[in-house]
């Protein structure tokens, strides 16, 4: 059975109080022949910690607290010997790297990494190993692209050496807004190319909705540039079962236990790395399609998430891995873009303005679902008291349908013709707004049976 390797995206790691910290067989010394004492085909601090003095030669307590740790690896000339021994840029990163200061020690500055790494631990179970990446937590950052970038390098050099080991997921539990999110875009692609979820916490405020109040990086979506999205959007649910984080009916994909987001992405993260662990054959995609199927509903998160539901560890793990997902969930990430879909069930949401953190402001969006049955959301993220922003359906069929926000009587068909776009036009009935345009329909054409309320 593989190993399986999570990023911890964070503040860091305490590297004397985890026994699953990652070590980076690429950078491990020619030199030393360490042995594999639990035979899992990698080397780990449980293998340098053994009994029997396997490999007590080789290393060294430089820190006194009579353990084998992370710290004691940089502190050793014989591990950290100034050789770039993977070549990946990164200089002797044997057990992470900091990209706050640029170098190869991701000493936790403040606590929060280290707490999460330990649920991500616990949740995962002891041959899932943790990767610390230390950004301190602050977005937008430079950084936080590199970090994603760095992760997923690592994944393509241990495919490419044959190792014994599975980079997976990394775990994201910040949130904030930026300007220009393109490098953070073609991260998660990358990612999403080389089989890698990306777990983000929601936020922490359940009085605002995602779907209206984007929140980054769990907004974006990685479906455009890479055909297939790497984002596990993760809200958070209180001792009573009630939401306790930001919500989203599209936006925000499945709520976990914790209290905070930050604990309820790492619940999420330990069962997807136990999920790989378990199911080592099962893809990033079957194993977030199953993670959603595995759901179980409840009332306080029904309406509230994507999948409806909160995360049950058993069920997900007893859960057979769903069959490759054909549809496409579809979160538009820049101004006035077009967003095509499959041949089979799809979803468009209008896309998070950088500027101000609503959806979809000041610009048109061109939705095209294709074949499939496909839901167009429109009635939250256009609403913003004119005519410049709203979406443009260029295909609607029958069995596709049209979200709004509210109830459906709250809105009105009439024909329309704005931006250079005409047919039937979607208006709130409140103040006239202008939500969507469905090209090739009259207004004759499109009925109440075609919409979808949130009430």
């Amino acid at each position: 059975m593989p190993a399986v390797i999570i990023g911890d995206i964070d503040t860091g790691l305490n590297y004397a109080t985890n026994s699953q910290v990652w070590i980076n067989q690429g950078e491990i010394p020619k030199g030393l022949p360490i042995k594999d004492v639990d035979g899992d085909l990698v080397i780990t601090f449980k293998d340098l910690n053994a009994p029997y003095y396997y490999n007590a030669p080789y290393v060294r307590d430089s820190n006194g607290n009579g353990v084998i740790d992370g710290q004691d690896l940089l502190a050793d000339t014989r591990w950290a010997n100034g050789v770039d021994d993977d070549q990946n840029g990164y200089l002797d990163d044997l057990v992470g790297w900091n990209f706050v200061y640029g170098t190869n020690d991701a000493t936790d500055i403040n606590g929060h990494g280290t707490w999460i790494a330990s649920i991500i631990s616990q949740s995962a179970g002891p041959s899932t190993y943790i990767v610390p990446i230390q950004i301190i937590g602050n977005f937008p950052s430079g950084a936080w692209s590199q970090a994603v970038d760095y992760f997923t390098a690592l994944a393509k050099a241990a495919k490419a050496r044959g190792g014994g080991e599975r980079y997976i997921a990394t775990n994201n539990p910040y949130s904030g807004n930026v300007p220009d999110w393109s490098a953070e875009m073609t991260a998660l692609s990358n990612a999403a190319r080389a089989d890698i979820l990306f777990l983000a916490g929601a936020g922490n405020d359940p009085t605002v909705d995602n779907d209206i109040t984007a929140k980054y990086p769990a907004n974006l979506s990685s479906y455009r540039l890479a055909g297939a999205d790497c984002v596990i959007s993760v809200t958070a649910i209180d001792g009573s079962g009630a939401i306790s984080g930001n919500f989203g009916r599209y936006a925000v994909d499945i709520a976990a236990q914790g209290g905070s987001t930050s604990a309820a992405v790492a619940y999420a993260t330990g069962a997807v790395a136990a999920y790989a662990l378990k199911w080592p054959g099962a893809t990033a995609q079957q194993i977030r399609s199953t993670l959603f199927a595995s759901a179980v509903p409840t009332a306080q998160s029904v309406g509230k998430t994507a999948s409806g539901g909160v995360l049950d560890q058993a069920t997900f793990l007893n859960k057979t891995p769903a069959l490759t997902p054909t549809g496409a969930t579809m979160l538009g990430t820049y101004k006035g873009e077009t967003l095509t879909g499959t041949s089979d069930d799809d979803l468009f949401v209008g896309h998070p303005d950088g500027a101000t953190g609503r959806l979809a402001s000041n610009e048109v969006d061109t939705l095209t679902g294709g074949a499939g049955n496909d839901m167009f959301v429109v009635g939250s993220s256009y609403e913003l008291g004119g005519r410049t922003d709203f979406a443009v359906i260029t295909d609607f069929a029958a069995g596709d349908k049209i979200g709004v926000a509210g109830a459906v009587a709250d809105y009105e068909v009439r024909d329309a013709s704005a931006r250079g776009a005409s047919g039937a036009g979607v208006y709130r009935k409140s103040d006239g707004e202008l939500v969507a345009i469905v090209q090739g329909k009259s207004a004759g054409q499109i009925s109440a049976a075609d919409f979808i309320g949130t009430r």
